[in-house]
Formats: structure tokens, sequence, C-alpha cells
């Protein structure tokens, strides 16, 4: 998998290719720009739409969100949009907005990028 990280304004995009895994996503989450970019900024933006596959297991998605959430304890007040892409959107969304219920953070899960530039703009 590979990510390409950039700032428009107050929102980091984070977008992905290939076969996303764990391992890369942690990666991701201790790259410095992406730290840098989450301590400065009010809006996050995932996107997911290109990924091809995924060796992600329950298990990984979930321990992965707890370690999303820990930023939600240091970064606060942040937008999150997901664009999702693969068929386990309805669940990776449920799990991801569980997760960051008790965070300051508000979570938006979007099926289309439309969906995503909208909640992008509120």
């Amino acid at each position: 998998m590979q990510y390409e990280i950039s700032t428009v304004n107050d929102t980091v995009t984070v977008k992905f290719e290939g076969t996303l895994s764990a391992l890369d996503l942690i990666f991701m989450n201790q790259d410095p720009s992406y730290r840098q970019a989450l301590n400065h900024n009010t809006k996050l933006f995932l996107d997911f739409s290109q990924i091809v596959g995924s060796t992600l297991t329950a298990e990984d998605t979930t321990g992965l969100a707890l370690l999303g959430k820990r930023d939600a304890e240091k970064a606060t007040n942040i937008h999150l949009v997901i664009l999702l892409g693969y068929a386990e959107a309805e669940s990776i969304g449920m799990v991801l907005k569980t997760i960051f219920a008790g965070s300051t953070w508000k979570v938006t899960v979007a099926e289309t990028r439309d969906e995503a530039r909208q909640a992008l703009q509120q």
C-alpha cells in the first residue's frame, strides 16, 4: 500500500492506494508529516476509495481505530471524514463511530466522493 499526505487550508488529506494492511497504517500513523498535520489542522480526510484489497482482520480494524482514538485525546475538535471504497464499509464505519463517540472528534463515514466533499465543507 502507498499513501500520500497533503494539506490544503485546514484539511489534511491522506489518500491510500493498493492493498491495505495493518502494518502500513501503523507506519502512516507514526509518519512525522501526518503527526504534524494532525496537530495543526481541524479536518482529517482519509480517502480509502483507491484501495484494491485489504488484509485487515476485524481485530486489526478495531486496534487501529483505538490507536486513532489516542490521537483524539491529543488533537481535539477534529472532523474526521472517511471515504471507504471496499465491501466492509458499513461495518468499519460503525466500529469507527463507536470508538470515537466519546471524543471531541466528529466522525463522518462517506460512501461517495460527493458525500465526503459535503462533509468537509461543514
